[in-house]
């Protein structure tokens, strides 16, 4: 979504579904360099703090627990593998992000030459003096060693996985995959 902060609310439970009232919240920072993982590992660390601070503060009567406002609230559908497929249509910005939020779960994917190829960190680029399509790939950027088109700008993947090796830095995987320029990602 490209937001640029996230947040944890400690509040009670009640029957519904994230509906109980708030006791505290606390806004953490999305870095462009942030990955589901990183921004994981940031939010656990700052909860542990928050729900200790909450529940003194609630014992003591200091926080009186406040109704939601239900007109605010909004869900996210699950997430399953097949989310991870990238769309090559979508902006870099937008592939940026998905690639950044399912890493490491679902992960993102495409399909180069009937194989899984994963995407696991990447940047976007703006852009397209090759008038690359959309999935489609080049090795003779001046701007990265590999690029892909997409529906507004380029996106530089930096870690791929063909499927059945490892992950790998992107000039270690043209070695290994060498004949790949011109190619259209499914």
């Amino acid at each position: 979504a490209g937001d640029a902060v996230t947040g944890i609310t400690i509040m009670q439970m009640d029957a519904g579904l994230d509906t109980g009232p708030m006791l505290s919240q606390a806004q953490v920072e999305i870095l462009p360099y942030d990955t589901g993982e990183t921004l994981h590992n940031k939010l656990a660390a700052a909860g542990g703090p928050l729900l200790v601070y909450s529940l003194r503060g609630f014992l003591s009567h200091d926080i009186l627990p406040q109704q939601q406002d239900d007109t605010l609230s909004t869900y996210a559908p699950r997430i399953n593998k097949e989310d991870g497929k990238i769309n090559w249509g979508d902006s870099a910005a937008a592939i940026d992000r998905r690639v950044r939020a399912f890493n490491p779960w679902p992960g993102t994917f495409s399909i180069l030459n009937g194989h899984t190829l994963k995407l696991h960190l990447g940047v976007p680029l703006a852009g397209n003096p090759h008038q690359l399509k959309a999935g489609q790939i080049s090795i003779h950027d001046s701007d990265a060693p590999l690029v892909i088109g997409t529906g507004e700008g380029r996106y530089a993947p930096s870690r791929l996985q063909l499927e059945g090796r490892k992950a790998m830095g992107v000039l270690d995987f043209l070695n290994g995959v060498p004949d790949i320029d011109g190619v259209i990602l499914e």
